[in-house]
Parts: structure tokens; sequence; C-alpha cells
């Protein structure tokens, strides 16, 4: 009687094991809410607070210019590789 529930064990584990790898088509269910653009204050997105500050931290850009920048071996921004524009 032990070797038929050792067989009886056996084959419901091998069928557990089956069905839980099965080949089921699942149906990607995604959320499609669509999210509203909110007014952003773009005056706060590039600041350093006063301990930052205080650290001796420095914005590597202003937003509006690429002044102290330049580019590799050279003392200036080469004309034509970067621009600055609005992007928000």
């Amino acid at each position: 009687m032990h070797k038929s529930l050792s067989k009886f064990l056996t084959l419901v584990l091998l069928f557990a094991f089956f069905m839980s790898c099965g080949s089921k088509q699942e149906t990607e269910t995604t959320d499609q809410t669509q999210i509203e653009p909110q007014a952003v204050d773009i005056s706060d997105l590039n600041i350093l607070t006063d301990e930052e500050k205080a650290e001796g931290w420095i914005l590597l850009f202003d937003g509006e210019n690429f002044d102290g920048w330049r580019g590799l071996g050279r003392e200036e921004i080469p004309e034509g590789h970067w621009s600055s524009k609005m992007a928000l």
C-alpha cells in the first residue's frame, strides 16, 4: 500500500506542476486612464536652497544660456553643437 500512495502522490504532484506551467493565454489588462497635464511653476525647478548655496553647490545650467560652459579642450562651446530652448 505504501507504493500505491507514493505513486498517487507523484502523479498528483506532476499534475499540479504541469497545470501550473500551462500555456493559458492571459489578457493584459492595463488601466488606460488619461492623466491630465498639470500646470508647473518652472521657476521652482532649477534653484538651490540656502543650505545648498552655503555648502558651495552651484547650478550647472541656469535654464537660459550656456554661461560658464565650454567644449572639451576649448574655451567656448562650439557653434551648432548645443542649443538652449524652453522644454516645458
